[in-house]
């Protein structure tokens, strides 16, 4: 039996002018990568992987026929799969599936070290809308507005006490 950890690497491209967002968008593209790792006490003879994104909408995005090279205990291999879109907001699940040369069943773990059973779910990403995104960012500037009003109150109401104190201990 051999004991893989994979790791799902994935990179949001979606842009906001000429900066990029650290997330996923709805629509926008994204990279994926996958990290396998051999957890076990014995050689992994290499075999093939597939990776299958799973969308809420229904839709999927196969990553097939990735080629698996021999990994010694405690050695691991990082392959870049592509491109894809966000196809769907709320959460994509990843799943995979591994196939090693000898026939052999074998354990899949995720990232955290958690032995997965079957379909093997090992990770997934939050997509979010523009929409989502754009009432944030309003949220945001509406606070931060609020919050400059709210001092200007303060310094206004601060001033009358002062004035009011300076006038008390004029008259005494």
């Amino acid at each position: 039996m051999h004991n893989i950890k994979v790791e799902v690497l994935s990179f949001s491209k979606a842009k906001f002018l000429f900066k990029r967002l650290g997330s996923f968008i709805e629509g926008e593209p994204f990279l994926v990568s996958c990290r396998y790792t051999n957890i076990g006490d014995y050689v992994f003879p290499g075999g093939k992987a597939s990776l299958i994104v799973e969308w809420p909408n229904g839709q999927k995005v196969i990553f097939s026929e990735i080629v698996l090279p021999k990994l010694e205990p405690n050695s691991s291999y990082l392959k870049e799969l592509g491109e894809t879109d966000a196809l769907s907001e709320g959460f994509a699940l990843f799943s995979c599936a591994i196939y090693p040369n000898d026939n052999q069943p074998a354990k899949i773990f995720d990232a955290g070290g958690n032995e997965r059973p079957p379909p093997y779910s090992i990770g997934s990403i939050r997509v979010k809308t523009w929409e989502e995104l754009y009432t944030y960012w309003a949220l945001l500037l509406s606070a931060g507005s609020l919050g400059i009003i709210a001092i200007e109150k303060i310094w206004a109401t601060l001033s009358v006490i002062v004035d009011l104190v300076k006038s008390f201990l004029q008259d005494c």
